[in-house]
């Protein structure tokens, strides 16, 4: 019975690792999705970008609060997600200043993305993509060999037990 409470715990954890990763997965999309909303809107002027720009804007701020509440329970982590909320909120500040400029005013829009080249968000958003990344592997090792630790001085002692 002990083993089978243990199997459900690590399952559990594996199981909200892989719901961090894939919303961390999520979340890059969405960035991706907005920046290239923009330039395509800037090139064409066609209003579907702009859309599409809102839409992936919308969708990371709800990707954000998705993943902040899947690792509600680590102070560490939630620091980290509070520090990309503040990046990708500059970026689509950023984006978001382009797409009201549009093709009409070029010359304005390209300045903001001559300073976004030199501000280098998306790089900062990517690298702290990976740091929640890497947090939540280690974590997620550091929680199962804890237990199999447990697991292991469970089972001696349980194995010590009978032979007295």
């Amino acid at each position: 019975m002990e083993n089978l409470v243990r199997l459900r715990d690590s399952f559990a954890w594996v199981q909200q690792t892989n719901k961090a990763l894939l919303a961390i997965s999520a979340i890059q999309q969405a960035v991706l999705e907005a920046e290239t909303s923009e330039r395509g809107f800037l090139l064409t002027g066609i209003e579907t970008y702009r859309d599409s720009y809102i839409r992936a804007r919308d969708a990371l701020a709800a990707r954000l609060d998705g993943l902040r509440a899947v690792l509600a329970d680590n102070p560490e982590q939630i620091a980290h997600i509070d520090e990309l909320r503040l990046l990708t909120d500059m970026r689509m500040a950023q984006l978001g200043r382009v797409v009201e400029l549009g093709p009409e005013r070029m010359r304005e829009a390209l300045d903001i993305l001559e300073q976004a080249r030199v501000d280098r968000l998306t790089e900062r958003i990517e690298t702290s993509l990976s740091v929640l990344t890497r947090a939540e592997q280690a974590l997620l090792i550091q929680r199962l060999s804890k237990h199999d630790r447990e697991s292991l001085a469970a089972a001696l002692l349980e194995h010590h037990h009978h032979h007295h």
